[in-house]
């Protein structure tokens, strides 16, 4: 039986190999998967067991999505399993429900059998997550089992020890992601050979040292490897050189035997390379498979090498300058910076470096260091940095510091007023030499001791030396690449190659609200220009880039000449609205407001987009539409922020109309709205000639304003029509009118009061 379900096996995975349509989820537990997976696994007893469980999914183009996996184990044989060590792959390790669970050795499983199965589902509710592909033979995960004590197995082979499990909730079954089961399932066992043989042990209770975790200086360390057969052994280790030293087998050949292997680390073979690793060691007696492994965990990291670079696309227009960055990375957060000396080289006929000293910008992370010089000629520039001089006051040593997306120098340069051909570049280099004395003169950088030392020519032990020597330093040059309206990508903010796309969108406005968090270099101020009005990076210019995204408008447009004015209640406290009002629709508005003193909330817009920053006593915001909206005209609600007591005031503000065109922008601190309609007493009282009239009004409405002699005769008679909410002043000029006590009646809607004046002349 066991010969037909393994010739089966074979004429199943060759015709599915052969790309025979057939459907099925097959599953395959014990040994090394191979074409014709014909599998005996070598086992010793009394001893656990990895049962390797791999998957292959026979249906095209359909994604394994739950399944239930029971493996059954003939007690005779394998004992037990041991559940805590079982272990998943990817990716069932991401799947929201994988587990070894449901152990049973009850019936109905055959007298003498237990069973332990992997249920499993990818998704049951939430985030989805990856389902099983399997389309080629995959590890998806391992059995743990002990096997018999029993020795009378020994050089025997037992095909019956493995076998299909029981589930007390379901068979093997497997289904895709419309849930259910809903696959003919296949299942194939190894047998177990239990072999005279024992395997090689690497303890890790034996000492193995790494002298450190970052490091650069060669170095020695030992392991230890038992062997209970006395086997001649191969092994191996992934990084450095592994050599026998010693053998302790007090018994003589054939009896158990402890190898002592001695480890070798040579910088020389690391040089040039940043390696970071796990030390991993492979012992193989020929006999058992796989061979025994052990992994030191690390990460181990050796600096054989490290990298400085500079710029290369710094774009510059002819008669402007800029600061090319020099960046450096220590092989991550291992390095730590002793000294370093860096010499530029550029062509003198199209570039100057500006200035001196002064003029050169080193990162703060260096400000404490003991020697800093810069020397400056016609053909070069020359950087010379050493932390601590050991002068009785050392620095404390500059150690995951140096981060690499952050230059650690930045030097000016000027490019000539020329006329240069179109997308011009102009390289420039650390300066490097044939000789290898003069280009350690030219670019070095050191470690804290001074006595490692990575340059252009490393990769040498130095004289006499087997401790110390030199690694290598790797340079890329950078390029000026001369600016023109030809290589400038309008819209093109984040320098990707492409215009208008949302990541610019977001650019621009971080850039809008903290420019100093977000600056913009000259070309990216040059690209910021979307809607073609000669300002550079302004709120119209958002509104513009938003209207291209959307694709609603493409084309040029030139400030409009429209008032639209952000106001806010005088003497704001709690929450404020800031209102924009104009003849014209808004598409957006960048608002500053001062507030020294003032503690202010989180600014909100419904229904709007708001970005906000605040620094320094100014918070400023954008309010706009990522739809392309706008505001109506007339007056609107921009943002809404929380204010505390004190005196705040607007700083800068933009704003543009729907299309991406600037409006003439004007700030008001506006008196608040009246809560009810009051009439004041006219001033001044008494008056000659002419006295101002002052009403609220809670709400618009009609106004007139009728005014009495002593006799109740009507003197004059003011309709001043439809008049908007608010504290209003009206003008009398009584020129006209003899000396004498006279009333005015103010009216609105349904409200009116009357008040005494006196005439004087």
């Amino acid at each position: 039986m066991k010969k037909l379900l393994a010739l089966f096996a074979i004429l199943l995975f060759a015709s599915t190999a052969f790309g025979q349509s057939v459907d099925g989820f097959e599953v395959y537990y014990g040994g090394e998967f191979n074409p014709t997976w014909d599998n005996v696994m070598t086992v010793s007893p009394d001893k656990d067991i990895d049962i390797p469980v791999y998957a292959f999914n026979m249906n095209a183009n359909v994604y394994i999505a739950n399944f239930c996996l029971p493996l059954g184990i003939n007690t005779d044989y394998v004992t037990a399993f041991n559940t805590a060590e079982c272990s998943f792959e990817w990716p069932l390790t991401e799947w929201d429900d994988c587990s070894f669970a449901n152990e049973n050795c009850d019936p109905p499983l055959p007298a003498g059998w237990c069973s332990l199965g992997i249920i499993g589902f990818a998704d049951t509710g939430g985030d989805p997550n990856p389902w099983g592909e399997w389309f080629t033979v995959s590890h998806i995960a391992t059995f743990v089992a002990h096997t018999t004590a029993d020795t009378t197995y020994i050089g025997s082979t037992i095909c019956d020890a493995l076998g299909l499990g029981n589930d007390p909730y379901q068979p093997l079954n497997a289904g895709d992601t419309s849930g259910g089961a809903g696959y003919n399932c296949y299942d194939f066992y190894a047998c177990l050979y239990f072999s005279p043989n024992q395997p090689p042990i690497i303890d890790p209770d034996d000492e193995f040292s790494m002298p450190y975790d970052c490091g650069y200086t060669d170095f020695t360390t030992t392991v230890d490897v038992f062997d209970n057969d006395g086997d001649d052994l191969d092994v191996t280790v992934n990084y450095g050189t592994i050599t026998l030293i010693a053998t302790d087998q007090p018994g003589g050949p054939g009896t158990a035997a402890t190898y002592t292997y001695e480890i070798d680390f040579d910088m020389e073979d690391f040089c040039g390379d940043c390696a970071v690793f796990d030390i991993v060691i492979t012992a193989d007696d020929g006999i058992n498979v796989p061979p025994t492994e052990f992994i030191f965990a690390g990460p181990f990291t050796i600096v054989g090498s490290v990298h400085a670079w500079m710029d290369p696309a710094l774009y510059i227009f002819p008669g402007m300058s800029d600061f090319m960055p020099i960046y450096f990375d220590g092989c991550g957060d291992c390095f730590c910076m002793g000294g370093f000396e860096f010499t530029v080289c550029f062509d003198p006929s199209v570039l100057s470096v500006i200035g001196g000293e002064d003029n050169v910008w080193l990162n703060p992370i260096f400000a404490g260091g003991d020697y800093w010089n810069v020397t400056i000629t016609d053909t070069y520039v020359n950087f010379v940095f050493i932390n601590s001089l050991n002068d009785q006051d050392p620095n404390e040593p500059i150690c995951d510091l140096i981060d690499m997306t952050e230059p650690i120098i930045k030097v000016e340069f000027l490019l000539a007023p020329l006329t240069y051909p179109d997308n011009f570049c102009i390289p420039v280099c650390f300066c490097d030499s044939d000789d290898p004395y003069e280009a350690f003169d030219l670019n070095a950088v050191a470690d804290p001791t001074g006595y490692h030392t990575w340059f252009t020519h490393g990769c040498d032990d130095a004289p006499d030396s087997v401790e110390y020597g030199t690694m290598l330093l790797e340079l890329e040059c950078g390029n000026i690449k001369v600016m023109d309206e030809h290589n400038i990508v309008m819209g093109d903010l984040n320098l990707n190659g492409y215009g208008f796309e949302l990541g610019d969108g977001v650019l621009l406005t971080n850039h809008m609200i903290d420019p100093i968090g977000f600056p913009f270099t000259l070309r990216q101020m040059v690209a910021s220009d979307v809607n073609g009005d000669g300002y550079q990076a302004t709120v119209a210019d958002l509104i513009y880039m938003i209207n291209v995204i959307n694709g609603s408008i493409d084309g040029k447009v030139m400030p409009v000449d429209v008032v639209a004015t952000i106001s806010m209640p005088e003497d704001a406290s709690g929450l404020v609205d800031v209102m924009v009002t104009s003849e014209a629709s808004v598409g957006g508005a960048l608002v500053a407001i001062n507030h020294e003193g003032v503690e202010l909330g989180v600014p909100t817009a419904n229904g709007n987009e708001l970005n906000y920053s605040d620094k320094d006593g100014v918070m400023t915001v954008v309010v706009y539409n990522p739809d392309a909206n706008y505001f109506a005209s007339g007056s609107n609600v921009l943002f809404t922020v929380p204010v505390g007591e004190g005196e705040i005031s607007f700083g800068d503000v933009q704003i543009s109309n729907d299309r991406g065109a600037l409006m003439d922008a004007r700030t008001e601190i506006s008196v608040p709205i009246p809560t009810e309609f009051t009439v004041s007493q006219n001033f001044p009282n008494p008056f000659n000639a002419r006295t101002k009239i002052n009403f609220a009004l809670p709400e618009a409405a009609d106004v007139n304003i009728a005014i009495y002699n002593i006799a109740g005769q009507l003197v004059e008679n003011m309709d001043l029509g439809y008049t908007p909410a608010g504290h209003q002043t009206v003008n009398w000029n009584a020129s006209n009118v003899a000396s004498g006590v006279y009333f005015y009646k103010v009216s609105a809607g349904e409200n009116s009061k009357t008040l005494k004046m006196t005439l004087l002349k």
